[in-house]
């Protein structure tokens, strides 16, 4: 099943408008808000061209790997190593 397309700002401004404080809408608006802020920084990363060793891919990574549904697909197809890491075939333990 496809996704609905994206909604806009605009779009989400009303729906905030219509949620009362501490709503469950709200709360689900407010995770959405996160999201689109953890996308503005990889897409930040992308468009800087900064080398996959500078202090922003760094951060990135980190901030990814703290996120739930990166950390359930890191276990799911990742052997539960975290992003950044690569895992040593010979030991099967993480290497940095």
């Amino acid at each position: 099943m496809p996704f609905k397309s994206p909604l806009t700002f605009d779009e989400l401004r009303a729906i905030s408008a219509r949620s009362p404080a501490g709503s469950d809408g709200r709360a689900l608006l407010w995770e959405i808000k996160r999201l689109q802020d953890r996308l503005r920084r990889v897409a930040q990363y992308l468009h800087g061209g900064s080398s996959q060793y500078g202090v922003i891919y760094d951060a990135l990574i980190t901030e990814l790997n703290g996120e739930p549904a990166v950390q359930d697909w890191c276990a799911d197809h990742r052997d539960g190593v975290p992003l950044g890491m690569q895992r040593n075939p010979a030991d099967g333990v993480p290497d940095a």
